[in-house]
């Protein structure tokens, strides 16, 4: 059994002013406003079943600039059920596009409480020109 579950731009959500975002159809834009390293959050609902691992993750965005502004980056991705956090890709990572990655050694289960997940992509807005366009996040069950 496994079940997958998904937070999309639309659901984006981020400190005061740290970013500028626009939410549309095809992709919700997150552009630098003066933070280059800012993080943003996206609520996704738990599994049905509490007894399933995470196993896979992924987000589907793009990295852009505007004229010479260098394109925006994930840098840092985490999953926390609740206030712990049960998954980060760590240093090291950084992506300009969609990527998929699987979990190893995944030991929490989410568990009935209400909160949810929370999913925090850390990124990097370089220049006054740099954005991410996020998709979807998807997170998969096992």
């Amino acid at each position: 059994m496994s079940e997958i579950k998904a937070g999309n731009g639309a659901a984006v959500v981020f400190n005061g002013t740290d970013v500028t975002v626009t939410y549309s159809s095809g992709g919700t834009t997150i552009n630098n406003n003066g933070n280059t390293t800012p993080s943003i959050y996206l609520p996704v609902t738990n599994p049905a079943s509490t007894t399933l691992k995470l196993d896979t993750v992924k987000v589907v965005f793009t990295g852009g600039g505007t004229g010479s502004a260098k394109a925006g980056e994930v840098t840092d991705f985490e999953v926390y059920y609740g206030a712990t956090s049960i998954y980060s890709t760590g240093s090291g990572f950084t992506y300009t596009s969609t990527w998929t990655q699987t979990v190893v050694n995944a030991s929490k289960l989410p568990d009935d409480g209400s909160y949810g997940i929370l999913v925090t992509l850390n990124l990097s807005l370089p220049d006054s020109g740099s954005f991410i366009t996020l998709y979807s996040v998807d997170l998969a069950f096992k």
